[in-house]
């Protein structure tokens, strides 16, 4: 898994996983979280799927964008995982230290 190889290369504890499950984001949201990672320089693994898209009634096939080449600039720092994953294997590796989600019942472990 791609989340994987990246904390594998991460210290204990310094990678915060990033998920919100189906919840619907807008791209604002995402542009703005993703800013701050950015600045933060906080490393991270963020999982992005299109079920996560803020407009349901968008045209089928439509694709988050970041900040231009957010992706390309953060390489080595953090990743973006647009498919599903196994979260327990990402909350139970060594590196991952945070966990921001939406807090709602799905996010409860």
């Amino acid at each position: 898994m791609c989340s994987i190889i990246l904390n594998n290369k991460q210290a204990p504890k310094s990678v915060v996983y990033i998920s919100f499950g189906t919840t619907s984001t807008t791209d604002e949201q995402i542009n703005e979280l993703a800013i701050g990672l950015e600045e933060s320089k906080t490393k991270f693994t963020w999982v992005l799927r299109d079920a996560d898209k803020g407009d349901i009634f968008a045209e089928k096939g439509r694709r988050v964008e970041f900040p231009h080449v957010f992706e390309a600039r953060m390489e080595g720092v953090g990743i973006v995982i647009r498919a599903w994953v196994t979260q327990l294997e990402i909350l139970g590796h060594p590196s991952t230290g945070g966990f921001m989600n939406l807090c709602g019942w799905n996010s409860c472990m």
